[in-house]
């Protein structure tokens, strides 16, 4: 995460193992974090292909936003 409302998650890194309409859950190797996405800026690494994702834009369930 490069930017968030709650700067205790900014940071924060892992593989994420569920998407929600309105949540990731990620796992960290400090545990499973739950984050908002419409609160924070996410910096995806897809096979070393770095992409910036505003949260706002990831809201939905996968199908939703298959969809649009």
């Amino acid at each position: 995460m490069i930017d968030a409302k709650n700067r205790t998650l900014v940071g924060i890194q892992g593989i994420v193992i569920d998407d929600t309409k309105f949540t990731l859950l990620i796992d960290t190797p400090h545990g499973v974090k739950r984050v908002i996405k419409a609160q924070c800026v996410f910096e995806l690494d897809l096979d070393g292909l770095k992409i910036k994702a505003e949260g706002r834009e990831l809201i939905g369930t996968p199908d939703e936003r298959l969809a649009s």
